[in-house]
């Protein structure tokens, strides 16, 4: 199924944060909570959730304009529950103050996704969803610091991560401690990203050098007549760039359920 909410759509039905409790009344309820850094936006299937996705935006790209394909079809085909936190409110925010209002945000996203109900038989969320993370750019350092460092965030330990095309200035960028024996982590690079790279690709597999040769993977997307493999690569709405990047997340969210 193609996304069906479009940029304009989604300007409409956001709330600010008094307002919050009012949904879409579309096929897939979309909510705007918070304000700052903890500002996150939640997308609910029309059924109970089978998965919860969280989208960390590359840097600066604090709304979900440019992910909306992707998140529409995680919840309308796949019926994940989809939680975008802004995570800063200014571009360049420290390390720090980022990882406080990702934790805020999804917090607040995985509270309404527990406390909604779905379909006609207002039925409730699994208490056991799995969590899998999908960054992008800088995103994609972030959703390892969300896996290495969950239970200080207080958040559930992901099943597993998506870093796709990650930026990482150097290998100080990266967390300090190990991921989760448990995580699985697949690494994107794009051959013509010329933001992170192979680089990036670089710091990132340096930094999963202990873990799980089973629970690690890293892909080189390779540019072909229909698809540059660039920083703009994933956001594409194309069949080429939906047909290269989606499946890998489908996977992911198949082998964590």
């Amino acid at each position: 199924m193609r996304a069906v909410l479009t940029i304009a759509a989604l300007a409409l039905v956001l709330v600010p944060a008094a307002t919050a409790g009012r949904s879409s009344g579309g096929i897939v309820s979309v909510r705007d909570l918070g304000s700052g850094a903890a500002e996150v936006w939640v997308l609910l299937p029309d059924r109970p959730p089978t998965c919860v996705v969280t989208f960390l935006h590359a840097a600066g790209d604090a709304t979900p304009d440019n992910y909306l394909p992707w998140m529409n079809y995680l919840a309308l085909d796949k019926k994940c529950a989809v939680i975008f936190p802004r995570y800063e409110a200014t571009a360049g925010a420290p390390l720090a103050s980022q990882l406080r209002g990702l934790g805020a945000g999804v917090k607040t996203g995985l509270a309404l996704v527990h406390g909604s109900s779905y379909g006609l038989n207002k039925s409730a969320a699994s208490e056991q969803l799995p969590m899998v993370v999908a960054g992008f750019g800088y995103g994609a350092i972030l959703a390892l610091h969300d896996a290495a460092e969950a239970k200080s965030l207080g958040l559930p330990v992901p099943a597993a991560v998506d870093a796709v095309f990650p930026v990482a200035g150097t290998a100080a960028d990266l967390p300090k401690g190990s991921l989760p024996a448990t995580t699985r982590v697949l690494i994107e690079v794009g051959d013509r990203d010329t933001a992170g790279g192979r680089a990036g690709g670089r710091f990132v597999s340096s930094y999963l050098a202990a873990h799980a040769a089973g629970k690690k993977r890293l892909i080189v997307v390779h540019s072909t007549k229909a698809l540059t493999a660039d920083s703009k690569a994933p956001f594409g709405s194309t069949a080429a760039a939906e047909e290269t990047f989606w499946p890998r997340l489908d996977s992911l969210i198949n082998t964590a359920r």
